[in-house]
């Protein structure tokens, strides 16, 4: 394995560990007010892009990376709508 295949790896499991505690945090609080709505849609999306470009060029580092980071993403997106978004006042559920 090249040097740079390892960088990538590295970076790799450095990249999903810093999603891990924000979606575990929210699930265990079911308090999502501190969540960027904005911010978790951009990062979904502009995962599931490079994603596609790790598939297209076959870069295995990328393409964990992005799938992974897509699922963390996604994730706080959904416990965003479910906890906060979704939520009345009153805290009823819609």
């Amino acid at each position: 394995m090249e040097l740079a295949d390892t960088l990538a790896y590295i970076a790799t499991v450095l990249g999903l560990v810093t999603f891990t505690p924000q979606v575990f945090m929210t699930w265990k609080t079911k308090n999502a007010k501190s969540v960027s709505l904005t911010t978790y849609a951009l990062i979904t999306v502009a995962s599931s892009l490079w994603f596609s470009y790790g598939v297209l060029k076959n870069a295995t580092p990328i393409i964990i990376a992005n799938f992974v980071i897509f699922l963390h993403a996604i994730a706080l997106v959904i416990l965003k709508l479910k906890y906060d978004v979704l939520i009345t006042k009153k805290g009823r559920n819609l």
